[in-house]
């Protein structure tokens, strides 16, 4: 229920169109839900932010170059 919570405050905006249809859920349905269903859409939650990390454009500066951030090593 905690990612659920989580991920129920999701930016829009942070899905790709075709993926935000996972914000209209039913959240009252969801939480009563058994628990695979809540899993289910977990995990499609973070499949699609994933997906949309991944296609999102490179950040372009106001000169037009290319800002590359580092990327923190587990």
């Amino acid at each position: 229920m905690d990612k659920v919570r989580d991920l129920i405050d999701t930016d829009p905006m942070d899905l790709l169109p075709e993926n935000r249809h996972l914000l209209e859920e039913d959240f009252e349905h969801l939480g009563r839900a058994p628990s695979s269903h809540r899993e289910y859409w977990v995990a499609e939650m973070e499949t699609a932010l994933a997906i949309a990390r991944q296609r999102r454009p490179p950040d372009i500066d106001t000169e037009g170059s290319i800002k590359y951030s580092r990327r923190r090593r587990k």
